[in-house]
């Protein structure tokens, strides 16, 4: 992905404070993201604990290597990739439910096919435990569905 000047929404309206984009910037690939993530936890409210309480409840027996990786790209990484998915927000904006569901069962099929090469557990889980997989996506759809809030990040390619 190469950098790019994110300001302008994908409507091409300017930004504006209820749209959460009152600056401009440059943004270049990689790093941390504490404002995005923040931002996340803002328009979800809280429900990002509640994925982590509800990973630890049903999944807590699995021996991951790294739980703590796994739960952060979980309640974090994962959210966020899915969120920016272009189909995803179009769906939230323009179609109902049911079809923002599919779009981001889609979305989250690809992230975690992108994930496979750092988190092999995680893919494998998500490809092999029916309960899993059920439960990831329900509860990362709980917190990136908001159809009357949806983050726009024009540099950011559709995932």
């Amino acid at each position: 992905m190469a950098a790019g000047r994110a300001g302008r929404r994908v409507d091409g309206r300017r930004r504006v404070a209820e749209d959460y984009m009152t600056k401009t910037t440059f943004v270049a690939p990689g790093g941390e993201c504490p404002t995005w993530l923040s931002f996340l936890e803002r328009v979800a409210s809280g429900k990002l604990a509640n994925i982590i309480r509800a990973f630890n409840d049903q999944f807590g027996n699995i021996d991951w290597k790294d739980s703590d990786k796994i739960r952060q790209v979980i309640a974090e990484e994962i959210p966020a990739k899915v969120s920016l998915n272009k189909a995803y927000q179009n769906a939230m904006k323009n179609s109902d439910r049911q079809n923002a569901r599919i779009e981001h069962d889609n979305a989250l099929q690809r992230v975690i096919a992108e994930l496979l090469a750092d988190h092999a557990e995680l893919f494998k889980q998500f490809s092999d435990n029916p309960s899993f997989k059920e439960w990831l996506g329900d509860s990362n759809f709980a917190v990136t569905y908001n159809p009357g809030l949806t983050p726009q990040n024009p540099a950011s390619p559709a995932l």
